[in-house]
């Protein structure tokens, strides 16, 4: 799946830098490739892709692996493995918690992030500050992991965080079509019972400000471009 992800970030670039042919080839190769994939892990009595965790269920969504017919069920077994058997936590790592955070995002799921950022116990965010983190950690469970391994100052697992912050709670977004902050898209997220978000982004063309706030029944957005 991972493969096919990056042969999907290969297409846009094509587009982009205006290369059709070479955009066309690597979809036709998607095209060809995605029911091969579906094909060769899927488990028909388990209904679910070689293993019942949240990366092995959400990368064929991420990546269309998953026939039509079959998403509703690979999702709703996904938010079940994080909000039941997990109970609102995590069980990915550096990759599958950058590409989880992105999927839900964009499918319109802030409700289920704002549940997992939420958490104060292990494996979540809030269990490091709960532990007098001042920096993130490698690890989940960095407060027992061997410090001579591993770091205790690390982005891998707080990037992903940082992007669903700025793209989507403050809802500062560049578009895809015209790379480069040349044109934006302001979309912010209003999820839970987050009262206000600020933000700020110097991008090439001059700095783009978010901040709005909720009052009752009140929503105040002010916005600097």
């Amino acid at each position: 799946c991972y493969r096919l992800y990056l042969r999907e970030q290969l297409a846009e670039m094509a587009e982009v830098l205006g290369r059709a042919d070479q955009a066309k080839a690597c979809r036709a190769e998607l095209a060809r490739l995605r029911p091969l994939v579906h094909a060769a892990f899927y488990d028909t009595g388990r209904k679910l892709y070689v293993l019942d965790e949240q990366s092995y269920l959400l990368m064929p969504l991420m990546t269309s692996v998953v026939p039509e017919e079959l998403r509703a069920t690979i999702f709703n077994k996904l938010e079940a493995g994080i909000r039941v058997n997990r109970n609102g936590h995590l069980d990915t790592g550096m990759l599958g918690t950058y590409f989880l955070l992105n999927y839900l995002s964009e499918t319109g799921h802030d409700d289920l992030i704002f549940t997992i950022v939420n958490q104060t116990t292990y494996p979540s965010w809030g269990y490091m500050v709960s532990k007098d983190a001042t920096t993130v950690w490698e690890l989940w469970n960095g407060d027992t992991a061997d410090p001579a391994m591993n770091s205790g100052n690390h982005v891998m697992l707080v990037g992903d965080l940082i992007i669903w912050y700025y793209e989507y709670l403050a809802g500062i977004r560049p578009d895809p079509d015209q790379p480069g902050f040349k044109h934006i898209v302001m979309k912010p997220h209003l999820v839970g019972d987050l009262t206000g978000v600020k933000a700020t982004h110097r991008s090439p063309h001059g700095l783009i400000a978010s901040d709005w706030a909720r009052e009752g029944d009140t929503f105040r957005w002010r916005i600097t471009i």
